[in-house]
């Protein structure tokens, strides 16, 4: 199943929760390109200048199938990456370290949408088309 039919499973079941505004089912729905390239550009050893390479390259390749807002995920992409910088980079005195993955998406109220099956699936499918797809990327000149 593409990743387009988890977007429609997970906008249908977020309709059955009661999330009604399109603007919110989006910014849900941006959170999960935002861990998938975390997981997939976090678990491979590159250059963060090849790691956003990829990113653009990769979400040029879904903005195809359905209009992501890239320059958002991007952001929120690099924001993380400078939280953990910040933490390897300071004195850690304690025993837990809480990072933020992506943002909360407080419009939509108390449905924990993270807990979804069609969340989980669209994030995996996400992950599993970005690793897929990046031995083709290794192979472009989009890293040169």
């Amino acid at each position: 199943m593409s990743h387009l039919a988890h977007i429609v499973k997970l906008k249908q079941d977020l309709l059955g929760l009661g999330v009604l505004n399109p603007e919110v089912q989006i910014n849900i729905v941006q959170t999960a390109y935002t861990k998938a390239l975390l997981n997939v550009t976090g678990a491979v050893d590159m250059s963060e200048e090849t790691r956003f390479a990829f990113a653009r390259w990769i979400l040029a390749y879904w903005n195809d199938v359905t209009p992501n807002k890239g320059n958002l995920i991007l952001a929120q992409l690099g924001d993380v990456y400078r939280n953990l910088k910040k933490v390897f980079n300071e004195t850690i005195t304690g025993d837990v370290v809480i990072l933020k993955i992506t943002p909360t998406v407080e419009a939509a109220g108390d449905v924990k949408y993270v807990d979804l099956d069609s969340y989980g699936a669209l994030v995996q499918t996400l992950i599993d088309e970005a690793r897929h797809k990046l031995p083709q990327f290794t192979n472009t000149d989009a890293i040169a």
